[in-house]
């Protein structure tokens, strides 16, 4: 069931010290349905606003107005095949005319809203698909002649639709969207102590990261830092066409969130154990795959990735200088979040001593929504 919140905010009678609100009360928590995924309309909370002096004069009606503030999410409000038919055939011919449609969904789901929103300001007396609409000054869109004077305002992004309304006041709503931002970058050591990463036997794995992100919820920005850090041991297993590490060992992860969210349950410092397995193996003389698995106790952080890659050199098969091409997919996250990516990749090319793996690609996390990922991994052997 989709869900419509409201945010209202009344201006109050001075001559009773009741809100217009307060004698509507009942009707704030009223269930509006007729089928599981129409939307249903819930109050959450309203704020009350004392007129100033200036005001005292103002006719009662003003002073008894009030600011309806709905939103919810697109997905929520096309959902619902009663939520399309509230739409007209001018509404589809000013949507025809968006070329996005990224753009075109929240452009639809916001109409939507608004028209639910001004029927149900409007007591239900008129329907609504029924509300028509002109254009005044700036080009700015207002309830058409020979219907209730409702003042409205429209805004969405592509996770939320806003519509403001108000019998008299002349409201204005923006929303917008806080970017789906992050960054990480860790160093790392495969070490092998009693002879060569080329031959069989043991290894230590030491490693450190460090990265930023940013998230909403529930209307606040969310900014997060973290640090990680690892000592790994276990046996490497090497042959002609495949290297595999298979380690275990201690892990530290300590997350800060500012400010602080009662809601996420990555805060804070942790340590744990970890187990990690890497394979590289190269099939063929001109094919290579290259694979992850870990997972750590701290904050249940756990990351996959597998990348399968074309050499698009036609090097001879003992060269070193192959360059590598194909797909990739991971899949990652903890306690606060997942993620999935999809991707390409090139991998080994060469910048001196250093060996270069590009990837980038589409991401999908459950907390941001959808996105790009780009990584650059830069290694050597000593």
């Amino acid at each position: 069931m989709s869900l419509l919140q409201r945010v209202s905010s009344e201006h109050a009678d001075r001559r009773t010290g009741r809100s217009a609100a307060a004698r509507a009360g009942t009707r704030g928590g009223q269930v509006e349905r007729r089928g599981p995924n129409r939307p249903k309309f819930v109050q959450s909370w309203h704020k009350t606003i004392t007129p100033q002096a200036s005001e005292a004069e103002a006719p009662q009606a003003q002073q008894l107005d009030h600011i309806d503030i709905w939103l919810a999410h697109p997905d929520s409000l096309l959902r619902a095949h009663s939520s399309l038919r509230v739409l007209t055939p001018e509404d589809w011919t000013t949507f025809d005319r968006i070329g996005d449609s990224s753009t075109r969904h929240c452009a639809v789901a916001s109409r939507i809203l608004l028209r639910l929103g001004l029927s149900r300001a409007a007591g239900h007396q008129i329907a609504p698909g029924a509300w028509r609409f002109k254009t005044v000054a700036h080009g700015k869109p207002a309830v058409a002649d020979n219907l209730p004077d409702l003042k409205f305002s429209v805004s969405h992004t592509d996770r939320l639709a806003a519509v403001a309304i108000s019998p008299h006041l002349a409201v204005g709503i923006d929303v917008e969207g806080v970017g789906k931002w992050s960054v990480d970058g860790w160093m790392g050591a495969m070490i092998a102590p009693w002879s060569d990463l080329d031959t069989s036997g043991a290894r230590v794995w030491i490693s450190a990261g460090a990265g930023g992100y940013k998230y909403a919820a529930q209307g606040t920005l969310f900014r997060g830092l973290y640090e990680t850090g690892e000592m790994l041991a276990g046996y490497g297993f090497e042959g002609n066409t495949y290297s595999i590490n298979v380690l275990a060992g201690l892990n530290a992860i300590n997350d800060m969130v500012t400010p602080f969210d009662p809601d996420n349950k990555v805060q804070g410092t942790q340590g744990g154990l970890k187990v990690r397995m890497d394979a590289y193996t190269t099939p063929t003389s001109t094919t290579m795959t290259y694979g992850e698995a870990e997972y750590s106790t701290a904050f249940s952080t756990f990351y996959l990735s597998q990348k399968f890659g074309f050499d698009i050199t036609n090097s001879s098969a003992d060269s070193e200088n192959k360059i590598y091409v194909g797909p990739m997919a991971s899949f990652l996250g903890d306690l606060r979040f997942t993620q999935w990516r999809v991707g390409a990749h090139i991998s080994n090319l060469k910048l001196g001593k250093l060996d270069v793996d590009l990837a980038a690609g589409y991401a999908d996390d459950s907390v941001v929504g959808t996105g790009a990922f780009s990584t650059v991994e830069l290694s050597s052997k000593f």
